[in-house]
This record gives structure tokens, C-alpha cells and sequence, in this order.
């Protein structure tokens, strides 16, 4: 029997083997990253990980404080007491900046103290003399320093000549006080010659 082309059970008659299709057009690209405004996608992914980080947290926080018996509050609240210590801390790393600047700054205080009362005592070298300085009769409180000014009369006892405390010692056969030196060295000058010493 054939089939009747106006069935009404089938609407397309006979359908071509090959159905023409929908015409195809282009898939939409999103923008590349590098094409939006690099503020806006940052703000954007940070928004989206700190939401995420936040229903993350609050899921944590349920299912420890059932575990251990604690109401979510409770151990809402130890978890950001925590984090206000933590945040307190330094970084080993700044706290070794930290220091480092410190006694920079206290070796500076030291050297401008020594250099100041040495001055008045007739110091000939501070930089030697505070290498030679007995430490631990020096303190150091914030941005006063103490003890400097025993040290350096100790340091003037022990080594007279950092401060000038005495002569320096003639050679044997050479005339003190004559004058000679001056005039040999007049002399010198004035034929062009460099002055003995």
C-alpha cells in the first residue's frame, strides 16, 4: 500500500535525506583578560575568591564547632582573636631589617656622642676611640645614651696619645727648643726642597 502524502500523523511528506541547516553563525569569543580594563578583572577575581573564601570559612567554622562541641560563635571568635595576634607579628625577615636599622642607628648615636664629649677632652680620633671603648659602661635607652663620658676618661688613662696627652719624643742628638727645625725647614722651602721629617 502506498502511502498517502497528506498523512496527518506526518506534517513533512518526505522529508530530503540531507535537511538543509539552521544558517551557522560565528560563536561569541569572551574578551581576552588582556582586553578589559586590567582594574576591573582583578577587582572582579578578587571579589569572586574572597566570596568563595567566605562560604568556604563559614562551612569549616560549622563543621569544626559540631566536632569540638562549640557553638559557631564561640569558635568564630578564637579564629579572628588568632588572626589579630598573627597580624601583629612581623615577618622574620622585617624583624631582622628592623634590628639591622636599629643598630645602625645606635652605632650613629654612639659615634656623634663620642665625637661631642671627646671634642671638649682633646680626642684625636672618635671613630678609633669608639672601637676601644669599654662597651659595658655604655647604655642605650631609646635615644639617650649613657656612660660615654666614663668610658672616654677611662679610654683617656689607659691611652693617653688618642687625646694628645703627650709629646712626641725627641731623637737622641737632636737640639729641643732651638729653633733649627724651624729655620732648616725655611730654608727648604725656599730652595724648592720638600721638608725633612
Amino acid at each position: 500500500m502506498a502511502e498517502n502524502p497528506t498523512n496527518p500523523t506526518n506534517p513533512t511528506p518526505n522529508p530530503p535525506a540531507n535537511p538543509p541547516s539552521a544558517p551557522q553563525t560565528a560563536p561569541q569569543q569572551q574578551p581576552a583578560a588582556g582586553n578589559g580594563n586590567p582594574d576591573a578583572i582583578v577587582s572582579a577575581l578578587m571579589t569572586a575568591l574572597e566570596s568563595r573564601q567566605q562560604r568556604v570559612e563559614r562551612s569549616i567554622t560549622r563543621d569544626m564547632a559540631t566536632q569540638y562541641g562549640m557553638s559557631e560563635e564561640e569558635l568564630t571568635t578564637l579564629l579572628n582573636n588568632h588572626r589579630a595576634e598573627k597580624a601583629k607579628q612581623l615577618s622574620p625577615e622585617a624583624q631582622q631589617q628592623i634590628d639591622a636599622a636599629n643598630a645602625r642607628v645606635q652605632a650613629l648615636m654612639l659615634q656623634n656622642e663620642v665625637t661631642r664629649l671627646g671634642a671638649a677632652m682633646g680626642l684625636l680620633d672618635p671613630q678609633l676611640a669608639v672601637t676601644l671603648l669599654d662597651h659595658s659602661l655604655i647604655q642605650t635607652e631609646g635615644e639617650a645614651i649613657t656612660g660615654v663620658q666614663d668610658a672616654l676618661s677611662l679610654l683617656k688613662e689607659d691611652k693617653p696619645y688618642l687625646f694628645g696627652g703627650f709629646s712626641q719624643p725627641m731623637a737622641w742628638g737632636q737640639q729641643h727648643g732651638s729653633g733649627t727645625d724651624e729655620r732648616e725647614a725655611d730654608f727648604r722651602r725656599a730652595l724648592g726642597l720638600k721638608p725633612t721629617l
